[in-house]
């Protein structure tokens, strides 16, 4: 009997080894894809390699909240409305998945609040407006875990919800200049707060402030693991900018 519960212990740590090799190079093979992301597809076939990961390990955290990032990608480069909706919504079962698994990981509440949050605009907001305590709540949770996760990025989309909800559903101009106001200040790198703050600012009259956002994000170096992202970003801030400036 003991060395039958000798040969049990040897292949469970046997086959331990095995699956942590397998979950590391399915997470490695969907990072790769999904570094390419900027290709039709790669994004998905990404997914399909996290979605293997966590076939072998279901605790696996990074699984989950790296396919939720995936389908906000996705999703934002898809136009068809219904399938955006479709999308999103996956984003958002994968977040809730996360947080069962890891309910102090930041990366889940972030991921799982943005998709909310994109799942609201490709609804229509006035058909989501149930939603907003649900995108605060997650996005505080990240604020109160770890504020500078994702260059303090928790602020930024928080920010975005206020300006974007109305003030009779709990919105608020002042509110989203002051979060993101936070955002840039702390974490100036991302551009995506940078490029909010800028629209904020433009819709509260402060352009010569605006202006002086939309030309950083212009002139501000590609972060490597956002480039395809920043080269959006990047764009729209030149196309605001000529806009501005009646060019």
């Amino acid at each position: 009997m003991r060395h039958f519960r000798i040969l049990v212990a040897v292949v469970m740590a046997v086959w331990s080894v095995v699956a942590w090799a397998d979950t590391a190079a399915f997470i490695k093979r969907g990072d790769a894809l999904f570094a390419q992301r900027a290709k039709p597809g790669m994004a998905m076939k990404a997914i399909q390699e996290y979605q293997k990961a966590l076939a072998v390990n279901p605790n696996l955290v990074e699984g989950y909240w790296k396919i939720s990032k995936a389908y906000y990608w996705i999703g934002t480069h898809t136009k068809d409305k219904d399938k955006k909706v479709k999308i999103f919504n996956n984003g958002i079962e994968f977040g809730k998945m996360c947080i069962q698994v890891a309910p102090k990981e930041p990366a889940c509440h972030y991921w799982l609040g943005v998709a909310y949050g994109k799942y609201g605009e490709a609804k229509g907001i006035m058909q989501s407006l149930y939603l907003v305590p649900f995108m605060k709540k997650e996005l505080n949770t990240v604020i109160k875990l770890k504020p500078s996760f994702r260059h303090y990025g928790a602020y930024g989309v928080l920010g975005w919800v206020y300006f974007k909800v109305p003030g009779i559903a709990g919105g608020s101009k002042k509110k989203a200049l002051e979060l993101l106001g936070k955002a840039v200040k702390n974490g100036p790198e991302h551009l995506v707060d940078q490029l909010f703050y800028a629209k904020v600012l433009l819709n509260q009259d402060k352009k010569a402030e605006a202006i002086k956002h939309l030309k950083y994000i212009i002139n501000a170096p590609f972060e490597p693991d956002m480039i395809p992202e920043n080269k959006e970003e990047k764009a729209e801030a030149r196309k605001l900018l000529r806009k501005i400036q009646g060019k």
